[in-house]
């Protein structure tokens, strides 16, 4: 019972970073550079981790200093952020579509890089575009959880891709060009 609760609290709270994601991104992107220097560091610490020891404490301290140290840099080198912020958010949305594992990762770290690349080049419309297309993706899928609304693929890519567009058209028509 509890850890149900823990799971639908959980839920709830990233579906709601999600959505401000979606319709806040741009506003909110020295916080969601930061987050995301922050989880691609966490992600790189646990492999690295994993490759040098099988101790759990150990394990857990690479990976929690790797998310921070890498988030601090993120922070500091803001387009460094921006690129970790618009391949991170793509990655995880291209990976997640994907049923292979490897064709999952290797395509989403091709569409990751590629788009981090545009973020340098063309700086509000891609952030706006990855914000809102991955924050509609994460937040339609804890949506239709939460209020126990069909689940399957044809929904939730419907509702990621609604999502997504109200986003990108909410954030374009509340920024500054």
């Amino acid at each position: 019972m509890i850890s149900q609760s823990v799971a639908g609290v959980s839920l709830a709270i990233s579906t709601v970073v999600a959505l401000l994601n979606c319709f806040f991104g741009y506003k909110f992107r020295k916080l969601w550079v930061t987050l995301a220097g922050f989880g691609c560091g966490l992600l790189a610490g646990f492999m690295l981790a994993v490759q040098m020891t099988e101790q759990t404490g150990v394990l857990a301290l690479v990976t929690i200093l790797c998310g921070l140290a890498v988030a601090f840099v993120a922070f500091r080198l803001y387009r460094f952020g921006l690129f970790l912020l618009c391949g991170y958010r793509t990655f995880l949305v291209v990976s997640a579509w994907v049923s292979l594992p490897w064709l999952a990762v290797t395509l989403g770290l091709v569409a990751g890089v590629l788009v981090g690349a545009l973020a340098l080049k063309f700086l509000r419309p891609v952030v706006i575009a990855s914000t809102a297309i991955g924050g509609g993706a994460t937040a339609a899928q804890g949506l239709l959880v939460l209020f126990s609304i069909a689940t399957d693929a044809t929904w939730t890519l419907v509702a990621s891709l609604g999502l997504g567009a109200l986003g990108v058209v909410f954030q374009l028509l509340t920024t500054k060009k």
